[in-house]
């Protein structure tokens, strides 16, 4: 009545890989003191246990994850912060050397945020590798302190990609559009620096809503445009030319 446990000392000195072993038990007490066995009789028992130890090097590493670029947004000018920071995980030297970061699970696209924003990713550890730290989420912020967004009435349009033997005629005149960049950039631009270009590559004959992109001069390379839009356009078949001499 006095055995509260069966205990098992092993020295892990020096010992970087794993091994199996046969060590000794002692029974002891609910006080972790070895209990007298002078009376005990052990039946079908030569006192050692066989016990499989695996021995895993713990290796910190930073969460990371894919930024696409986008509305004159970057990862350079945008302020980006993962919480937490970094990870520890555990595996064999093997696997381990191999890790430099963790991936989380998804992407950010900077030209879909329009303003400052926090997002929440799944971290996934690769196989045979364990998240020692026990945190499943991290939490993603992103700002644009340095960036400016406004919008801009453009009324130059230009079409391209027009299919041969046919003519376009955009119908809208002037189009709400907004623009993000570095403040500097943004304050100097005015409605008269936006063009349109529009593609009819793809455009249905007819009357159609066409898309329609931003083209800026090359000083306002690092302003993009927000979200997407479209032009009304017609597209129809070219009248013949006249050939009489």
């Amino acid at each position: 009545d006095q055995i509260s446990s069966a205990v098992i000392n092993v020295d892990l000195t020096d010992r970087t890989e794993s091994f199996t072993g046969e060590f000794a038990y002692t029974l002891c007490d609910a006080d972790g003191e070895p209990v007298d066995l002078k009376e005990l009789v052990k039946v079908d028992d030569d006192g050692l246990v066989r016990m499989d130890l695996t021995i895993l090097r713990i290796k910190e590493v930073p969460l990371w994850i894919e930024i696409i670029d986008g509305g004159g947004a970057t990862s350079e000018n945008s302020t980006i912060t993962i919480d937490p920071e970094v990870i520890q995980i555990a595996g064999n030297d093997q696997v381990l050397e191999k890790i430099d970061r963790i991936e989380l699970i998804g992407e950010i696209n900077l030209g879909e945020l329009e303003e400052d924003t926090e997002l929440i990713f799944d971290i996934a550890v690769p196989e045979n590798v364990k998240n020692i730290t026990n945190l499943t989420q991290a939490a993603v912020k992103i700002s644009f302190p340095n960036l400016m967004t406004k919008e801009f009435n453009a009324k130059n349009f230009t079409a391209v990609n027009v299919p041969a033997g046919m003519e376009a005629e955009i119908l809208t005149k002037d189009l709400a559009v907004t623009l993000r960049g570095p403040a500097s950039l943004v304050r100097k631009m005015t409605d008269d620096d936006v063009s349109v270009v529009v593609d009819f590559a793809n455009a249905a004959m007819g009357t159609t809503s066409v898309r329609g992109v931003v083209r800026l001069d090359s000083e306002f390379a690092a302003v993009g445009q927000m979200g997407t839009f479209t032009v009304t356009a017609t597209l129809r078949e070219a009248a013949p030319e006249d050939t009489t001499p």
